[in-house]
């Protein structure tokens, strides 16, 4: 039995047929080299092959790696996908998520240190969209009570806020729901949907939303009706033709 080597990555066969051109053995659907001159200088140190010896390659690809990319090249790249893969799963991390009232999440946003109110992080408002700190407190007794924030973290910088508040006795409304663009793609508004549709079941309340955006309507209304099919959590999901005292 003849056995025939890769001389990129070793990998053996035996199966093999006989070459129309000289008569050679040579392994099937391989790639040999036989009395031909391969030169190349683009890499250092220069690589060449001069005929004198048969080599075969599995693939196009040991072909190629024998060639134009030196076994340092080949290691670098190794090394650069093996970045790329550990950034790439770096970039993912597992959020807090809090389920706090308004006097909670203004002590969370605002500098306590002044009295003023500066904010700790005075991007918030822009990174946030709909996020408006000074609404906490503009509200009626019955909202103020009943209203509450999910709110996401990464470290101590929030990266999400959805608003819940009061609608009626049974139901309670989501007024936004907005994660900062730059964490956007990323599975986040699923951790705050989970949350939200579970404080709603320990509240035994419906949910019901604020008309969406266009972006919402596109990225979270089936969040809205997965999650609260998951926690048995009856939702209204309000139409534009739907008049507000309907629920």
């Amino acid at each position: 039995m003849i056995k025939f080597q890769c001389d990129t990555c070793g990998y053996e066969t035996d199966s093999y047929h006989k070459s129309k051109n000289n008569g050679e053995y040579i392994p099937l659907k391989w790639i040999t080299l036989s009395g031909v001159t391969v030169h190349n200088e683009h890499h250092s140190p220069s690589l060449s092959y001069a005929g004198n010896a048969t080599m075969h390659f599995c693939s196009k690809k040991c072909f190629i790696n024998k060639f134009f990319k030196p076994e340092e090249m080949r290691k670098q790249i190794d090394r650069v996908k093996n970045w790329k893969q550990l950034l790439n799963e770096q970039q993912i991390i597992t959020p807090k998520v809090l389920t706090l009232n308004p006097h909670q999440l203004s002590q969370l946003v605002m500098n306590t240190n002044y009295s003023d109110g500066y904010f700790k992080d005075d991007t918030i408002e822009d990174r946030i969209e709909f996020f408006n700190i000074t609404n906490t407190s503009d509200s009626t007794p019955a909202s103020f009570e009943n209203a509450y924030y999910i709110v996401l973290l990464i470290g101590d910088k929030i990266i999400g806020v959805a608003k819940v508040d009061y609608y009626s006795k049974p139901t309670s409304i989501i007024r936004f729901f907005s994660i900062d663009k730059e964490y956007r793609g990323n599975g986040y508004s699923r951790w705050m949907a989970d949350a939200l549709f579970n404080e709603a079941k320990n509240r035994n309340k419906n949910i019901t939303t604020s008309l969406y955006t266009q972006l919402g309507k596109t990225h979270l209304q089936h969040l809205f009706n997965e999650y609260a099919k998951k926690h048995g959590v009856k939702f209204i999901d309000r139409k534009e033709s739907d008049p507000l005292y309907q629920y």
